[in-house]
């Protein structure tokens, strides 16, 4: 027997039109003219849509719907055919995704998933199925997910209830053969939608490395909510007579940039710029391209001292996401953009060797601590119990307890530079919290001053020779050797007078216990503030002028906090707790900008330990590879408008920081990604709110005088940087 046509008219209905995939496939199906039901809880989105639709010449009704309720789906059924007409087509692909590992998932968060995603599209099937078998037609579609190929972890509950969504089509559509009614499914793979987005950023970023690890995130690309209904539309428009039982999309990988430009391109340059004049290895791989300039005996190492920032770009426009440019008689590949960033963010320690990269910080940290020591001494190293979830909660209230301390004398007004006052804060918030509090009261401004000693002592030179005699590293040296007489008093002062009850001992009393001497307990402490006190007090000191040339994001910041303190009363202290930072994503998203625009770090390397593929590009055991945040970060591609400060950029549906999670490295990414990050986001929010809930701020130079000072390989921020500071009135 043969197949009647589809009539003329298909009304449908979309579950979970809401947004994402199922708002794109309603507007998609709508647009090709079919009437369409808009079915999720959030009525106001649907009707926003309908009315889109309907002004577009299409028509459309918003329809409630929870697929969780059984009379909900029988009456949402009910009112999408009274409007629209009998259902010829129907797409389920309602719900949303809670992740958490597998034996931390309760059983009732784990049934809620697969009620949802499972139950809740059977719900809506067994609604409109009996319809449709008398009628002898149509199409129900199925939104899977590919993790029913790919179980990814952190997501067990949502891996278990979409693999029955392929179980339940594979056994309908053996049902429903013969019917003249197909059922089919469509599998996205990692698509660009709200769902999962109300993650927080640790969760997200664990998950995300979980998933690197074990081989499931390929790539940066994400799918679009439309390219997910261009393949709903392609099943449901087959013509009778042939069944797309099951789809899968997944995101395409970036394609290279030598691969996307043609010869007759006209932004390719001729000679060194051209890919075709690029040599190749006995592989057949390309070898990077080295940049213009450089021609003095140490190659480029006097531009990466002056000008480091357009020597990376001039990199990255000649040469394209894989270039090399010389330091001495080290040749150092800079990579940029996601492709090849992800490359080397995934790379293992034997690939691509970190410590190998930095022997001339040596001197700052001592021998056998951090960059000297071995990989799994660093492991270990760097899994700082205090960085971990009960302690960062008490955290939360030492913080704001040591601001207001440095800033009690500070009056109604006055003025701060901003490198001296927030590299002194941080020492003392650092100290506190990773170290002890009895430690802490030993530090003064002196010590803060020492560290911005050890800071400055990075200059280029040591690429060549780290022992060179000049001023910053002899400075470097002196502060070390203080700091180490500075730790030895402590000890002897913990040895003469031992702590006896437990719960007052800190990190100093355990170190002495078990007997390291003071040079390996400085290295051990330089080592654990070493980074706090550089990339938070340049974030912090960032973020304030940021917020200072952008006055209305700071009146924002300053609602924001005052909606979370406002109730208390005048003249008094407002209790600081670790829930309130997790309530101020203004703030967040200034502190994200701040790092977005001004890394703290502006380039990251390794050493090539084993001839190691970027792209088409073959970079050989010994040389040197690099990223740069500072490059990284401002790719137009990725961040539209990349040179403006704009906090929104992290709010949905935009959140430029996740979406591309290998270009927004402030923090580093994958395996090498900063274990303090966390930490430090808390710390700087802890910080502004007690600043910002006493004082108030103005520029007392010009805004472009505020710049880093890049001579250093370690950037800092360029004296003078001053500000005043006036007491809120209103406080």
């Amino acid at each position: 027997m043969g197949f009647r046509p589809h009539p003329e008219r298909r009304p449908v209905l979309v579950a979970g039109a809401s947004s994402g995939i199922g708002a794109a496939t309603a507007e998609h199906l709508a647009a090709a003219g079919h009437p369409v039901a808009l079915a999720a809880r959030r009525v106001e989105k649907l009707q926003e849509l309908a009315d889109k639709i309907i002004a577009a010449g299409g028509e459309a009704v918003a329809v409630p719907l929870d697929v969780t309720d059984e009379q909900s789906v029988v009456d949402c059924v009910a009112k999408a055919e009274a409007a629209l007409g009998e259902l010829e087509i129907v797409v389920a692909g309602a719900g949303d995704l809670a992740v958490g590992l597998s034996y931390e998932t309760s059983p009732e968060h784990f049934a809620d998933q697969v009620n949802i995603h499972l139950t809740g599209a059977y719900r809506i099937y067994r609604a409109v199925i009996g319809g449709m078998i008398d009628r002898a037609r149509g199409d129900f579609v199925f939104i899977g997910s590919d993790v029913v190929l790919h179980p990814r972890p952190w997501s067990s509950a949502y891996v278990a209830a979409k693999s029955g969504i392929d179980g339940l089509v594979a056994t309908i559509q053996l049902e429903l053969e013969g019917t003249g009614v197909r059922a089919g499914v469509v599998r996205p793979g990692q698509t660009l939608t709200g769902m999962g987005m109300n993650l927080d950023q640790k969760t997200t970023e664990d998950m995300l490395n979980d998933w690197i690890k074990h081989g499931l995130a390929r790539h940066g690309n994400f799918l679009e909510p439309q390219h997910i209904a261009l393949a709903v539309a392609a099943m449901v428009t087959m013509p009778r007579g042939a069944h797309m039982r099951a789809v899968e999309v997944e995101a395409e990988g970036a394609v290279s940039r030598d691969r996307a430009t043609t010869p007759e391109d006209p932004t390719v340059d001729e000679g060194q710029g051209d890919p075709s004049m690029t040599a190749t290895t006995a592989s057949g791989l390309k070898k990077p391209h080295r940049v213009s300039g450089g021609e003095s005996e140490h190659g480029h190492l006097d531009e990466l001292a002056s000008d480091p920032i357009s020597l990376f770009w001039r990199v990255r426009e000649e040469c394209g996401d894989v270039g090399m440019f010389q330091l001495a008689d080290r040749e150092v590949v800079l990579v940029s953009g996601a492709a090849a960033n992800e490359e080397f963010f995934r790379a293992p320690e034997e690939d691509l060797d970190q410590a190998a990269a930095y022997p001339f910080m040596t001197p700052v940290f001592g021998e056998g601590v951090v960059f000297d020591a071995s990989p799994e001494e660093r492991s270990k190293a760097i899994h700082n119990s205090a960085l971990k979830g009960a302690h960062m909660k008490q955290h939360a209230v030492t913080i704001p307890n040591e601001v207001e301390r440095i800033i009690a004398e500070w009056g109604d007004e006055g003025e701060i530079d901003l490198l001296d006052f927030f590299s002194e804060l941080t020492l003392y918030t650092s100290s506190s919290c990773l170290i002890g509090r009895k430690f802490r009261e030993r530090l003064s401004g002196h010590i803060a001053h020492l560290f911005h000693d050890l800071e400055k002592g990075t200059d280029p030179i040591a690429y060549v020779d780290y022992k060179a005699d000049i001023e910053s590293f002899r400075k470097r040296d002196e502060a070390r050797a203080e700091l180490v007489e500075f730790i030895q008093g402590v000890m002897d002062e913990r040895v003469a007078n031992p702590t006896e009850d437990k719960d007052d001992r800190d990190l100093m009393d355990v170190l002495v216990q078990v007997g390291f001497d003071a040079n390996t307990i400085t290295g051990m402490f330089i080592s654990m503030m070493f980074a706090g006190h550089h990339t938070t007090s340049g974030t912090a000191a960032w973020t304030l002028i940021e917020l200072l040339r952008n006055p209305d994001y700071m009146s924002r910041v300053y609602d924001e906090l005052d909606e979370i303190y406002g109730d208390t009363p005048t003249g008094e202290r407002p209790e600081y707790t670790f829930a309130h930072p997790r309530q101020m994503p203004r703030l967040e998203n200034a502190l994200k900008e701040a790092l977005r625009l001004h890394p703290p770090l502006i380039i990251l390397m390794r050493v090539v330990q084993k001839d190691f593929h970027v792209e088409d590009y073959e970079i050989s055991a010994g040389q040197s590879i690099a990223v740069s945040p500072a490059i990284s970060n401002h790719l137009p591609e990725d961040f539209p408008d990349a040179d403006t400060f704009d906090p929104d950029r992290y709010d949905k549906p935009r959140q430029e920081d996740l979406v591309n999670r290998w270009t927004w490295i402030p923090f580093g990414a994958g395996r090498h990604r900063c274990v303090g990050a966390q930490f430090a986001i808390m710390q700087l929010k802890a910080i502004f709110s007690v600043l910002f809930q006493n004082y108030e701020f103005e520029m007392l130079q010009p805004s472009e005088s505020y710049r880093n000072d890049h001579s250093k390989m370690v950037v800092q921020l360029q004296q003078p940087c001053r500000v005043a500071y006036r007491k809120r009135q209103d406080r």
